[in-house]
């Protein structure tokens, strides 16, 4: 199993026919096609897009900081707030049902990170997302200003090369 609560469980299922390492298997197959998806999408873009990604993804982090979600140490937070990752998964298909592509993206890096601080099997291919938006890091500053330009929001970009830890790559 890949985290300490799947492991209790799987003790707790211990004999008994398991529904659960059927859920289980599911959802990470889930999880893993939906990283593999947006790992497809990051390559596709440009290092000027994965900057702006890098700026939008600062601010959400920025605001999910200010609501207590601490999303740069993700160990800690699935300890703390067990509930972190559904909230985050919630927000993220709400913000895509709604049609906005940008903050469901800035989101979705987010939802992935927290996603692998409870799946070691998911660890690598989300540092691969890091890796991923690296390369926007050089063009954060300029990211920063057509972003400004476009819709008028200051962002606040002083730490966006911040790493989660346990996911640098």
């Amino acid at each position: 199993m890949d985290s300490t609560y799947s492991r209790t469980l799987s003790f707790l299922w211990a004999g008994k026919p398991s529904i659960f390492h059927y859920f289980d298997r599911r959802t990470h197959r889930a999880h893993a096609a939906q990283l593999d998806s947006f790992l497809s999408g990051l390559a596709r873009m440009t290092d000027e897009e994965i900057a702006e990604l890098v700026v939008f993804a600062t601010h959400v982090r920025h605001g999910l900081e200010a609501a207590g979600m601490m999303v740069l140490d993700l160990f800690t937070l699935m300890v703390k707030k067990p509930g972190a990752e559904t909230q985050l998964t919630a927000l993220a298909i709400n913000l895509q049902k709604q049609g906005k592509t940008t903050a469901y993206a800035a989101t979705a890096v987010w939802v992935h990170s927290l996603r692998a601080a409870s799946r070691q099997a998911l660890r690598a291919p989300v540092a691969r997302i890091w890796q991923e938006l690296r390369r926007g890091f050089p063009h954060i500053a300029q990211a920063r200003e057509r972003i400004h330009a476009r819709v008028g929001t200051d962002v606040e970009i002083s730490d966006a090369t911040a790493l989660p830890l346990g996911l640098a790559a």
